[in-house]
């Protein structure tokens, strides 16, 4: 295969407008942004205040327990059905 000169200086000057046109346009100058929406802030502030909530509540565990060992603790018949159904739907 021959690469003739003429060739050569072509691919140049293509590839050398190509990256005037990229400095023109401010690429590579710092110029990207990133907006977050206020949507998005109040999102992230939501998932923080969360994580803090611990996941098992020990007063109420406590109180259970204790209710269970006392033999005070007593549940509807008709809540535990309503709430089957209630699971079913969903």
């Amino acid at each position: 295969m021959r690469v003739y000169q003429a060739n050569n200086q072509k691919v140049r000057y293509l590839d050398n407008n190509r990256q005037n046109k990229f400095k023109a346009q401010g690429a590579g100058k710092g110029s990207d942004k990133v907006l977050i929406s206020k949507k998005a802030l109040n999102i992230k502030d939501l998932q923080q205040d969360l994580a803090k909530i611990p996941e098992i509540r020990e007063e109420k565990v406590q109180a259970l327990k204790e209710q269970i060992q006392s033999g005070t603790y007593q549940v509807s018949a008709r809540s535990i059905a309503q709430r089957l159904l209630n699971n079913d739907l969903e």
